[in-house]
């Protein structure tokens, strides 16, 4: 598989007063599958599907965090925000920086789960209780 790749690097330094922004190219040959990290080629598959031009009505993401540099987590998480407008997004995940990332959107749902006695149960609810969530109607 080829990806035809143009990698730019983006950097600014600070002297005294001065800002100095540079783009420079690096590189501008094409790259194999093979010569990409896994958490590179993750990163890029959900930019895609994140970013798709005909998003579906829903979209479940699990464990995105996974192969990714931390640093990376809150620029996914406004991807995951900004499909969220076009799309019902669900995102199971253990990374706290993505989901304090994501928790930070007014709009976003959070359910957490326990782990007791071998169950998984909703955190806070009770065992008659009623879901903390609803299925919207069509």
């Amino acid at each position: 598989m080829l990806f035809p790749v143009q990698v730019l690097i983006s950097f600014s330094t600070r002297m005294a007063d001065s800002h100095w922004n540079s783009t420079k190219k690096v590189c501008c040959a094409p790259l194999t599958g093979g010569e990409l990290s896994d958490g590179t080629l993750r990163y890029l598959l959900l930019i895609a599907a994140l970013l798709t031009p005909r998003p579906p009505s829903l979209m479940v993401l699990n464990e995105p965090e996974t192969s990714l540099h931390p640093d990376l987590l809150p620029a996914l998480a406004k991807l995951i925000i900004h499909a969220s407008e076009n799309s019902q997004v669900w995102v199971v995940s253990h990374a706290s920086r993505l989901i304090a990332a994501l928790n930070q959107h007014p709009d976003c749902h959070a359910i957490e789960l326990d782990k007791e006695l071998g169950q998984t149960t909703i955190r806070g609810q009770g065992m008659l209780d009623e879901p903390s969530w609803y299925w919207p109607d069509k």
